[in-house]
């Protein structure tokens, strides 16, 4: 992280078991131009200083360590500063706010000091922010199965979602919004995904007219306008294995190889004799000796016309109107 002072810290998750993560936010840097001590400057009230209010979130991952690490009696691990990204409205920047974690791990970010740049002043902040980091992060959430790309109509199809939290744990709280759209004016779907442990969660929906469809999946909480769209990229999205791999992300920009729906295509069932058809002239009437030609169509039992292929027997039989019989 940049060079500050005066930053909010908090220790998370440091028991007897594990020596948890030490969090960082905020805290007063210096620009690129600033000559004199940022503390001197903000004692001094000098508002022509370059100061920077700093609004970004880190954690250093203490596991590592050892009691021999710590004792000098073997080598420590590298320990790796990772920024927390997260979404919706960030806080304006400061230092000297007040940090407390509550028991489910969100963080709140409470008052603090700031240099409004603009009127060059400085002020005292009394608002209050909320980090709920083990809420699914939608960058960290990804989506794999053969049901995103393809589906039989009258089928129940699945395919799966993964999230992973701030820290690219499981999360097991997710919200979503699935939306499956037809691209022709097929009836659109909403199904809903349920967990099935460890950060894992089902989706299973039944599409009955046949074409091609887009799947759109949100994630968030607090409706649709919390919710935003899954960034994990899943590197063999087509099979039911998570082959995910956890990259921490440092910016807010959205992922370049991200998809923002994936691409569904719904074939038609088995060919339903019931629901096929035959039209034309030459069915009911012909003339001795005429070729005479009838059309056809092969449908599944929700009406989806088949790709053909189907194997077709045309029985035609002399009937004798005046014993109503069959002719030998």
């Amino acid at each position: 992280p940049q060079a500050r002072r005066d930053a909010a810290i908090k220790m998370m998750g440091n028991d007897g078991s594990s020596n948890g993560k030490l969090l960082m936010y905020g805290g007063l840097a210096a620009g690129p131009t600033m000559t004199t001590s940022v503390g001197r400057a903000y004692l001094e009230g000098a508002t022509q200083s370059n100061l920077v209010a700093l609004t970004d979130l880190w954690y250093l991952d203490l596991s590592s360590l050892t009691v021999a690490c710590v004792s000098g009696d073997e080598v420590c691990a590298p320990l790796r500063w990772i920024m927390i990204d997260v979404p919706g409205t960030k806080p304006v920047g400061r230092w000297g706010a007040g940090m407390v974690l509550d028991p489910a791990d969100n963080l709140y970010i409470i008052g603090g000091n700031t240099f409004d740049r603009t009127a060059r002043e400085f002020k005292v902040l009394s608002d209050i922010f909320i980090f709920q980091l083990r809420d699914p992060y939608y960058k960290y959430c990804s989506a794999t199965g053969a049901g995103l790309v393809s589906a039989v109509a009258g089928v129940s199809t699945p395919f799966y979602i993964q999230c992973r939290d701030a820290f690219g744990e499981p999360a097991d709280s997710a919200s979503f919004q699935v939306d499956i759209t037809g691209k022709e004016g097929q009836p659109g779907m909403k199904p809903a995904p349920f967990p099935i442990g460890k950060g894992l969660y089902k989706c299973e929906y039944a599409a009955f007219v046949t074409g091609q469809y887009e799947i759109r999946i949100f994630v968030g909480r607090g409706g649709g306008e919390f919710m935003d769209l899954i960034e994990g990229i899943d590197t063999e999205p087509t099979n039911e294995d998570h082959d995910f791999i956890f990259q921490p992300a440092s910016n807010s920009l959205a992922s370049e190889s991200a998809k923002e729906y994936f691409s569904l295509s719904v074939s038609p069932a088995d060919t339903n004799a019931r629901r096929s058809e035959a039209v034309g002239n030459s069915i009911t009437g012909n003339t001795a000796g005429a070729i005479g030609t009838f059309l056809i169509t092969a449908r599944d039992v929700f009406g989806n016309r088949r790709p053909g292929g189907d194997t077709v027997t045309s029985l035609m039989e002399l009937w004798n109107d005046i014993t109503g019989r069959i002719m030998n």
